[in-house]
């Protein structure tokens, strides 16, 4: 039985259909599996499709994963939501205190978009299909680089005991 280190870097990188998805993968040793993701919004859909993958590898260690995704601006074009009902419920609320309080009514849609709950970036259920064949390609690269770097410096702990 060889040895193999619990401390490794992978690097993965996919690029089909519009997509360019780079995952970056570390981890060090920790007695439990404690996965701790680091997605853009685009990818929140896809959390525990990424983590059983990754349980799938690895049963203990904590095992950080950065995931950028580049291209495709129509998927994130369309996966900017505004609350219009939350945005109208604001205005009138705003407007109410602005005249009560004889201010200036300089309300921009800037600030609309500051407030909570009216701005949203979520991708679409059709698009998670579309992405998940291009991360999965990516996250698994990066997987095994990862798994391959742990192997090779358990061969390198397992000389020098």
């Amino acid at each position: 039985m060889s040895l193999r280190s619990m401390t490794g870097y992978g690097r993965g990188v996919a690029t089909e259909r519009g997509l360019h998805f780079e995952v970056e993968i570390s981890s060090v040793n920790r007695k439990m599996l404690d996965v701790q993701l680091h997605l853009p919004p685009l990818l929140r859909l896809l959390e525990s499709r990424i983590q059983d993958e990754i349980a799938k590898s690895m049963s203990r260690g904590r095992i950080i994963v950065e995931i950028a995704v580049h291209g495709s601006n129509r998927l994130k074009k369309e996966a900017i939501r505004i609350d219009e009902e939350l945005a109208q419920a604001y205005v009138r609320a705003l407007r109410r205190t602005i005249t009560r309080l004889k201010l200036c009514d300089d309300l921009h849609a800037s600030v609309l978009l500051k407030l909570p709950g009216v701005l949203h970036h979520e991708p679409l259920e059709e698009d998670v299909d579309h992405i998940w064949p291009v991360l999965f390609k990516a996250l698994q690269r990066a997987l095994a680089d990862l798994l391959a770097m742990r192997s090779r410096e358990g061969q390198a702990l397992q000389r020098d005991l």
